[in-house]
This record gives C-alpha cells, sequence and structure tokens, in this order.
C-alpha cells in the first residue's frame, strides 16, 4: 500500500439503468470527463438517489449530476468542489462526493461533499438546494 490507494482520473465511471424485470440494459451514459483536471476521478461511487424523473449521481470529481431516467441524459450538474458561507458565518468547503447519496425531503436535496480517502478532494460541506417541482 504505501502511500495509500489513489484512483487513476483516466478511465472509470458511468451510470447504467437496468430493467430489474430481466437484466436488460435500458442506457449507459460514460462520465462526461475530467478535461485534464489534476486530481480528477470519473469515479461515481457514490451511492445514488432516484425520482421518477431523475437520478442523481455524485462522483469523486466533486460534481452532482441528474440524469434522465428515460435515457440518462445529464440534465444538470453542480460543482460543489467550492467555498460557501454557511448560516452560522463559517467558511465550509465541497469537494469529492463518495459514500452516502443525496436526500430528497420536504422540497429540499441535501448532498454532503467532501471525501478525502482513495485520493478525493477533502471537504467539510453540507448543501441544501430548494427542489421545484415539475
Amino acid at each position: 500500500m504505501g502511500d495509500g490507494w489513489h484512483l487513476l482520473g483516466s478511465r472509470g465511471g458511468g451510470i447504467h439503468a437496468i430493467d430489474v424485470r430481466n437484466g436488460d440494459i435500458k442506457w449507459s451514459r460514460a462520465h462526461p470527463g475530467c478535461n485534464q483536471t489534476p486530481g480528477c476521478s470519473q469515479a461515481q461511487s457514490a451511492a445514488v438517489t432516484s425520482t421518477d424523473t431523475f437520478v442523481l449521481s455524485g462522483g469523486l470529481d466533486g460534481i452532482l449530476r441528474a440524469y434522465s431516467v428515460i435515457n440518462g441524459e445529464i440534465l444538470w450538474e453542480v460543482d460543489t468542489k467550492v467555498s460557501v458561507k454557511g448560516s452560522n458565518g463559517t467558511i465550509a468547503k465541497g469537494g469529492a462526493l463518495d459514500g452516502p447519496g443525496p436526500v430528497i425531503v420536504s422540497g429540499m436535496l441535501l448532498v454532503n461533499s467532501g471525501y478525502q480517502m482513495f485520493g478525493g478532494v477533502p471537504g467539510n460541506a453540507l448543501f441544501a438546494f430548494h427542489v421545484e417541482k415539475d
């Protein structure tokens, strides 16, 4: 192991929809890539969260993406590797997304950001977004 585990940024990542009735792949979408960003990984190892219209997937690149349940098209994305001033005035910094998936409750989308394991970008932010219905 030596100095710890580090993930390759040039391979991996992606999301796949599978028909649970027969195991057929409905659609697959590769990770859009890191554009040569230093330290970026295409791994999407965080748990996903699904609604009737989209699937949320966070990755070690720190970006939370919403994919269409119909065809896997990326509907929107937000980079969580930013510094933000919290409601208590403290500055928090986002980073890699891994582990638990986003939570949607009472019209809010909550996602924690910052995961240093396996070479991920550390951080300490909890983001809260207002979710509007279509």
